[in-house]
């Protein structure tokens, strides 16, 4: 699956951001190190980043913006599936469910 959020944005012409990465292989991690995701394994963060001009910001950034998302959202959709559901105090408690 992570590879083909590659080929995503790959085919976007984008890539994934490499400024918040680790030099050396996460902790309980260093059997992987000859894998071909090793460097992806040491990314703190997956994100993807485009440069605007001062003009893109000033006439018509959120159709940028929106392509931007749209380009990445294989990558969104694989992050939503990393994080657990926080369960709301309010609408439920003690294993009850919310009406």
């Amino acid at each position: 699956m992570f590879r083909s959020v590659l080929d995503d944005i790959s085919a976007a012409g984008l890539e994934l951001a490499r400024d918040q990465s680790l030099t050396a292989m996460p902790r309980g991690y260093a059997e992987h190190a000859d894998a071909w995701c090793a460097d992806y394994l040491k990314l703190q963060a997956l994100y993807v980043t485009r440069e605007l001009t001062p003009s893109q910001w000033t006439e018509g950034v959120a159709d940028i913006v929106a392509d931007h998302a749209l380009a990445c959202a294989s990558l969104i959709e694989f992050g939503r599936g990393l994080i657990k559901p926080k369960v709301n105090p309010h609408t439920q408690r003690h294993g009850a469910r919310a009406r």
